[in-house]
């Protein structure tokens, strides 16, 4: 304080630095003058003043597999002439949401609390401050903050499971979090095995592929954001499905025109028939292909000449009339037979009365299936027609059936 300060008002107050941990001695000085206008000096102590010291070196950390908070600081001590620290409160921590609205937390009777009171995912702030043993609270610490980890997501869930691949679904924990780890084990006798990391995603659901049918996986999934990943949720299993098939067998063939007339239209006897079945999840495609003479497709004979599917200009469709027109193709049905999905004609050889859908070189679809099937059939007609223009002969062709898992 300022010396020799006059005082002439009912109060008086002066703005110091001091310093903490040490006691400071109040003193006034009045000056009195008496009958014989002398001064006459008087020195009065008004109190000792003990200016406690902040709390120092507070610092937050996030512990791993948790939500918590952990606060340490530096334990304090008192100056020389100050009170110590109260016996069974010395500190108070504070917390808030937001910097510079922290309420009283707790007392604590050591330099470190552990808050578990948190929320995953949230940024909490912090100051400390001493009490000592007449109660008085010390000016607070330096605040500081930090981001809790993300909570425990809740137990993966499955879907859409295939031979080699499935869907891993979760639900977000309490607070949220930014992003999320996949971890995958095989099963070892019941048991996780070796787990290992192998994604990364901002939410579920997540698609895991590459994977071996009719094999049991395990998962597990934990929150990050940047201060750290949290817990891992609770592990669950599921098994791929088994290997997917498909098969398919022609009965029927070969089939015969017999001989070629210019007053009919020539039907094949008998009709071929092919069974398939598939284990495939999206079904299964029966496909035809024709040999024709290996440039274009038909019926051929010897010496060379083609009767061109579906027509002479080789067209996906035709209407065979007998006598005026020359072409060759076929129409497919389905029967009754088997169990499973439906199996629906491709359009182009969907066809009836003498309409034929033309043949390929290639594969082309003829019939199939958007689900699993089982024994299946797919009836198929030969028809061709000749006008009086078609070299007469013996007329062959060689037709390939196939199929595929979708």
């Amino acid at each position: 304080m300022s010396a020799n300060t006059a005082w002439t008002t009912a109060s008086f107050g002066s703005v110091v630095s001091v310093t903490g941990g040490t006691t400071y001695t109040i003193r006034v000085n009045l000056v009195v003058k008496t009958k014989s206008n002398s001064n006459t000096a008087v020195t009065l102590g008004v109190d000792n003043v003990v200016v406690n010291f902040a709390s120092t070196g507070l610092a937050a950390s996030a512990p791993g597999n948790t939500t918590n908070a952990q606060l340490d600081w530096t334990a304090s001590t008192a100056g020389s002439g100050a009170n110590g620290l109260h016996a069974t409160t010395p500190y108070k921590v504070y917390r808030g949401t937001s910097s510079g609205a922290e309420s009283f937390l707790v007392n604590t009777t050591t330099n470190s609390y552990l808050d578990s009171g948190t929320t995953g995912n949230t940024t909490y702030y912090y100051y400390v401050t001493d009490v000592d043993t007449a109660s008085d609270e010390s000016p607070s610490s330096t605040e500081v903050n930090i981001l809790t980890r993300p909570n425990t997501s809740t137990v993966p869930t499955f879907t859409d499971v295939q031979n080699s691949s499935l869907t891993v679904s979760w639900t977000a924990p309490a607070g949220g979090s930014p992003n999320y780890t996949v971890y995958r084990a095989l099963d070892s006798a019941g048991s996780p095995g070796t787990w290992g990391a192998i994604g990364a995603t901002s939410g579920p659901p997540y698609l895991d592929s590459g994977l071996s049918a009719s094999v049991k996986y395990w998962y597990g999934v934990g929150g990050y954001n940047a201060t750290g990943e949290g817990a891992s949720s609770t592990f669950s299993n599921t098994t791929t499905l088994a290997a997917s098939t498909v098969s398919c067998s022609t009965a029927g063939s070969p089939s015969s025109f017999g001989a070629l007339s210019t007053g009919s239209i020539s039907t094949s006897s008998p009709n071929v028939t092919t069974t398939f079945s598939c284990t495939y999840a999206g079904g299964c495609t029966l496909s035809v292909k024709d040999g024709g003479n290996g440039t274009n497709p038909g019926l051929t004979t010897t010496p060379t000449y083609i009767i061109g599917s579906a027509d002479s200009n080789f067209a996906d469709t035709a209407t065979l009339v007998a006598g005026i027109t020359e072409g060759y193709g076929i129409q497919a049905v389905t029967t009754t037979a088997g169990s499973g999905g439906i199996v629906l004609v491709y359009t182009r050889y969907k066809q009836i009365g003498d309409a034929v859908g033309g043949l390929e070189l290639t594969n082309q679809g003829l019939a199939s299936s958007s689900v699993a099937i089982t024994d299946r059939e797919v009836a198929v007609t030969h028809k061709a027609a000749i006008s009086g223009l078609t070299q007469a002969g013996s007329y062959q062709d060689v037709i390939t059936y196939s199929c595929v898992g979708n």
